[in-house]
């Protein structure tokens, strides 16, 4: 057996596998192509979303500023006008309860009063128990508990 055919299966065989190999690398190159130019299409699509974004995220930071801003001043507002009803129930207490209380009491000693005189005046013992009932009601700082 001669070694030529075989030599010419082996350079036969080769040439095929160049030619695949050559094959291959175009579609690598065309492929790599393709996938430059997808990246290219993806970056120029996605500057203006990523653009967008960032002044988005601008205007989100700048809106919670305010909204911090507008608490705080809410806050203060809040505090001003607790303070503020404070001082108009304080005077409320001070001009109107108080000098109710010290007219009540003087009510109560002018009651009292009249029954004294009335006892005087009568001299019934019945007019001595119920000036006594009333200074009872009376407690000891002058402001009146109850008046019947």
């Amino acid at each position: 057996m001669s070694s030529t055919p075989l030599l010419g299966i082996i350079a036969a065989a080769t040439v095929i596998m160049a030619v695949v190999q050559i094959g291959i690398v175009i579609c690598a190159v065309r492929l790599a192509g393709r996938v430059n130019r997808l990246a290219a299409v993806v970056e120029n699509d996605i500057k203006p979303t990523l653009a967008r974004m960032d002044t988005i995220s601008t205007d989100v930071a700048r809106m919670t500023s305010l909204a911090s801003a507008q608490a705080e001043r809410l806050d203060k507002m809040v505090g001003n006008l607790s303070g503020q009803v404070d001082e108009i129930l304080a005077v409320a207490q001070d001009s109107i309860v108080t000098p109710v209380k010290q007219g009540g009491a003087f009510l109560v000693g002018l009651r009292a009063a009249l029954l004294a005189f009335r006892r005087t005046t009568t001299g019934s013992t019945s007019a001595s128990t119920d000036a006594d009932d009333e200074t009872d009601r009376v407690s000891g700082d002058g402001n009146a508990v109850s008046v019947v």
